[in-house]
């Protein structure tokens, strides 16, 4: 699907009445991390990446995963910092059917803790909500800078290299940070980890 600037520019006025003012500074980085990513790896679906990364963050509404039947365990529960990943297609679907699109629902549903399939397309979308550039932790930066350094210039085969060891260094990072904090971890995230290790492996 192809986006007009106009329909994006239209976009990021309806999210931006409904997050924060912090929020939607996130959401820009977001869409301007993954619009460089997706120039490199995915030129023809530029828009609906750029459409993803504004919708990305677009629901904190979690009482509509009952609505939807949308079926949490235990550990869901206890990692709420992750459902909103899982109400965003939902709400995608009920208020922005314009781009309720495979790619753009596949990757507003794994943006936070991955799943054991992704695309080149959810793992842009994902990688971005980490390394955007208004994240100023120490591990996001660090996943930024080596992610882009001479990433353009890079074969093919290197960039979605990149991109992987990107997205398994967020994946390591986060579970430091969440395990220095003593909190929960979703298990959606070690299989995300398995995954992203078994495409690095030669």
């Amino acid at each position: 699907m192809i986006y007009s600037e106009q329909d994006l520019n239209e976009l990021k006025e309806l999210v931006e009445q409904r997050v924060s003012p912090k929020r939607f500074s996130h959401v820009l980085g977001v869409e301007r991390c993954a619009a460089r990513l997706a120039s490199s790896l995915i030129p023809d679906s530029i828009s609906e990446v750029r459409a993803a990364a504004i919708l990305h963050d677009v629901s904190k509404q979690i009482d509509l995963l009952n609505e939807a039947g949308f079926e949490l365990n235990d550990e869901d529960m206890l990692t709420e910092g992750v459902l909103h990943s899982f109400t965003a297609p939902i709400i995608i679907k009920r208020d922005f059917e314009k781009f309720s699109t495979d790619d753009i629902l596949s990757a507003t549903l794994k943006h936070t803790v991955g799943d054991e399939e992704m695309s080149i397309f959810d793992k842009i979308i994902f990688i971005s909500d980490y390394a955007e550039d208004t994240r100023t932790y120490d591990s996001c930066i660090m996943v930024r800078d080596r992610l882009f350094e001479g990433f353009e210039v890079l074969p093919y085969s290197d960039k979605v290299k990149r991109l992987n060891e990107a997205c398994l260094e967020s994946i390591d990072g986060a579970l430091e940070a969440l395990k220095r904090l003593g909190s929960p971890i979703n298990s959606r995230m070690y299989k995300t980890r398995e995954m992203l290790l078994s495409q690095l492996i030669p």
